[in-house]
């Protein structure tokens, strides 16, 4: 069949932009920073925490736990 193209949202996009480098709760934060000013804290948690789950569901992330500096492996959200 035909292969599903995800199209991401602003939300989404900015969470890929901010990925490379940053553990799950790093891209989190991240995200909280930059949206609060705009939709305050608890609505950044939401959207950070749905963004990062689509994201990962939809393959287009990885799950890490350690940021690639404290990593010798150098893991990080691709």
């Amino acid at each position: 069949g035909i292969p599903h193209l995800y199209t991401p949202n602003l939300s989404a996009w900015l969470l890929l932009e901010l990925c490379p480098g940053r553990t799950d709760l790093e891209l989190e934060e991240a995200f909280v920073d930059a949206v609060t000013p705009t939709v305050g804290e608890s609505e950044a948690r939401r959207q950070a925490g749905e963004g990062i789950e689509l994201l990962l569901g939809q393959g287009l992330i990885e799950r890490t736990a350690v940021s690639p500096a404290m990593s010798s492996q150098g893991e990080q959200h691709e």
